[in-house]
């Protein structure tokens, strides 16, 4: 049986699954992975999109005060 792999953290901006870092996953050891309360962090994978808009993470909406900010994009 394939082991199940949980991923921790995606792209914000494309949701692919990346380490802490932003580091993008090996696409062999995500095959069969299962999203569970991902965390976005800027992945290496959109770069280019680094001055454009980036998505409110919950850790950023628990710094502002306001959890109703959680998942805008600023």
């Amino acid at each position: 049986m394939d082991q199940e792999i949980i991923v921790n953290y995606a792209c914000g901006w494309c949701g692919n699954p990346t380490d802490k870092d932003g580091n993008l996953l090996n696409e062999q050891d995500f095959l069969n992975w299962k999203p569970e309360n991902l965390e976005a962090v800027h992945g290496e994978c959109c770069l280019d999109k680094e001055t454009e808009k980036m998505l409110i993470t919950r850790d950023m909406a628990i710094d502002a005060g306001d959890l109703s900010l959680e998942g805008q994009i600023y």
